[in-house]
This record gives C-alpha cells, sequence and structure tokens, in this order.
C-alpha cells in the first residue's frame, strides 16, 4: 500500500492563507500610492510572499514541511494581525472599487 509522503496537519495551513491574503495587501498598500493602488497585483504579492520564505527556510531547516509550516504561520499572522488594527481600509478599498466598476459598466 502507497502511504501519502505528507504530514496530516498539512491541510491546517488553509486556514493561514486568508492571513496570507491580509499580508499581500498590507504590502501593496505599502508599495503603491493611495490615488493609484492597483488591487491586481495582490495575489501576486501573495503567492511570492508565501513561496519565497516557504523556500528559503525550507532550505534552512532541510525540510519542506517545516519551511512551509514556519514561513505560512509566520506570513498569515502578521496578515490577521495587520488586518484587526486595518479592517476599515480593507473594506472601504474594495467597496471603492466595486463601486467605481458598477458606475462605469452602467
Amino acid at each position: 500500500m502507497i502511504d501519502n509522503p505528507q504530514p496530516v496537519w498539512l491541510p491546517l495551513l488553509l486556514l493561514a492563507m486568508p492571513g496570507i491574503g491580509f499580508a499581500a495587501y498590507a504590502v501593496n498598500d505599502a508599495l503603491f500610492p493611495r490615488e493609484n493602488r492597483p488591487l491586481c497585483t495582490i495575489p501576486a504579492i501573495g503567492i511570492v510572499l508565501a513561496l519565497l520564505p516557504t523556500h528559503l527556510l525550507a532550505l534552512t531547516f532541510a525540510s519542506l514541511s517545516t519551511g512551509l509550516a514556519v514561513a505560512w504561520t509566520v506570513v498569515g499572522i502578521a496578515g490577521y494581525g495587520w488586518i484587526t488594527h486595518h479592517w476599515r481600509e480593507l473594506r472601504s478599498a474594495f467597496s471603492c472599487s466595486w463601486a467605481g466598476c458598477s458606475a462605469s459598466c452602467g
């Protein structure tokens, strides 16, 4: 019988994904000026925030599982920490972008 090579706790890292998204929004917020901030760069920043620390920590610990767990946990907690202080900013940014989209479509 073939066993699954991944640890049993690996699906728990899915809980860090919203935090990684919030951290990506925070980095996007810091990089681009408020009046001309593209929201389409958030997924790319999120991928970099998830994969770059994972790669570096996996090389450091010589274990992909350990690098993945540490990197995603740290970035996810940082994103959740940021959103607890800036949730109104995030909500207004997305509501304004949706309002602008509906105004231009109609």
